[in-house]
């Protein structure tokens, strides 16, 4: 497969991707908000250097009985479905940005008014205009 790891790519594409150390994606694997935004801060402050990409993974990771509920349809919704993360977003980007100069987000379930919060910060250079 091609990706930024690979040697062959690397190597013909030196000024992309210089080194192993220029993307940094940790994933909490969690299904618990808290703990997410605690590993999130945890891994930026210590691994954000500011020649490298850090990517936020935002995402609950489901476990087996939130997958097994989605199969058989039941009326539990999966608690890594967005609703309880999403609200946290808008507060958690802009804390992030001005923090540790986020520059790539990942997000499992993408809402409009997510949306335009993320186009914002990256029109206003991290500051959130709020309606």
């Amino acid at each position: 497969t091609s990706s930024y790891r690979h040697p062959d790519l690397k190597c013909q594409f030196d000024w992309v991707w210089s080194s192993e150390t220029n993307v940094v994606s940790p994933w909490a694997n969690t299904t618990d908000v808290t703990y997410l935004k605690d590993f999130l801060q945890k891994t930026m402050s210590r691994w954000r250097a500011p020649d490298s990409l850090h990517v936020t993974q935002t995402i609950l990771t489901p476990a087996t009985g939130d997958t097994l509920r989605g199969l058989y349809k039941t009326s539990s919704q999966p608690q890594t479905d967005g609703r309880e993360l999403n609200p946290n977003l808008s507060d958690w980007f802009e804390e992030f940005r001005e923090k540790f100069n986020l520059n790539i987000a990942i997000v499992d379930f993408l809402t409009p008014q997510l949306i335009n919060l993320l186009v914002n910060l990256n029109l206003t250079g991290g500051s959130v205009v709020r309606s």
